[in-house]
């Protein structure tokens, strides 16, 4: 698990972001996870709405993926 560094059994039960810059080379053990990439353009911040978007996006598609079918 986490505790003892194994990152990419963590990102197989969570949804996991890498925010960067675009014009950054993505790592490679980042590169191995199972992490959404969120790509900034430096020279172009009026797109960083875009990038939200594909943020909640991914992010409610994983939520419903996972929800709890029980009524209470």
């Amino acid at each position: 698990g986490a505790a003892a560094g194994e990152l990419m059994e963590t990102f197989s039960q969570v949804a996991g972001f890498y925010v960067h810059f675009k014009d950054e080379k993505v790592p490679l053990a980042v590169a191995s996870w199972n992490v959404k990439p969120l790509g900034f353009v430096r020279e172009k911040r009026h797109m960083d709405m875009t990038v939200m978007l594909d943020f909640y996006k991914h992010l409610d598609a994983f939520l419903l993926s996972r929800k709890c079918s029980l009524a209470y």
